[in-house]
């Protein structure tokens, strides 16, 4: 049975979020929620993601990652507004560190109840789609792929894309137009056609990938 106090405590951070009142936020979690043994459930979490996403909030994020309890509630809904907040902040290290370590271990303590809760969070495309953007601003062109490896089995062709912008982020054309081409197959004629061209011949392509490379795109593609 939830705490009653639980709901008041999203009610809370939601009212105190959008005050921009992060100490009084943190104290929520820290102290109220301490004193009275209130156990975060997915929802709290949630609504602390939610939080430091509107307040920008690095604070918040951390303390979520480093706290085992909030921690384990971590579910793709609330996870997503965690990496879209370490991406505004421009933390992709911790987003990084927080993704891998949800990999598989042979030799591990962990119940296997989470490991299924871990395996759901890396097989969710768009959340992995968040991580790939986040990694990939620090540049990592190489993880923010590998990041999206779980969940590209469970729809293709929108994986080509999502890679290809997180690519785009990285200004890695190099590897952007080897998956463009290597993956022709499994993107044209998809119903991600038109996007997927569009990322490699428009959208301010003239920015990130070499002119040349640039003009025999859009000559062999009708761009």
């Amino acid at each position: 049975m939830h705490h009653p106090n639980a709901a008041s405590v999203n009610i809370t951070l939601g009212i105190l979020s959008r005050q921009g009142r992060q100490r009084e936020a943190v104290d929520v979690i820290t102290k109220f929620m301490v004193s009275r043994e209130i156990h975060p459930t997915a929802v709290t979490v949630k609504t602390i993601t939610e939080a430091a996403n509107t307040m920008r909030s690095g604070k918040l994020c951390h303390m979520i990652l480093s706290t085992p309890a909030l921690r384990d509630q971590i579910t793709p809904s609330s996870a997503v507004p965690l990496v879209r907040t370490l991406q505004r902040i421009g933390d992709w290290r911790s987003c990084l560190s927080w993704w891998d370590s949800l990999l598989p271990t042979t030799e591990s303590s962990v119940p296997p109840s989470n490991h299924g809760g871990k395996a759901e969070l890396r097989r969710n495309l768009r959340l992995s789609s968040y991580v790939a953007v986040c990694v990939a601003q620090g540049g990592r062109w190489s993880e923010a792929l590998a990041a999206m490896r779980d969940a590209s089995a469970h729809d293709p062709s929108l994986a080509v894309l999502f890679a290809l912008r997180a690519l785009r982020v990285a200004g890695a054309w190099k590897a952007a137009l080897s998956v463009f081409h290597c993956k022709k197959n499994v993107w044209e004629n998809s119903s991600v056609d038109l996007q997927v061209r569009e990322v490699m011949t428009r959208q301010n392509a003239e920015s990130w990938v070499p002119l040349d490379k640039l003009q025999t795109l859009r000559s062999l593609y009708g761009a």
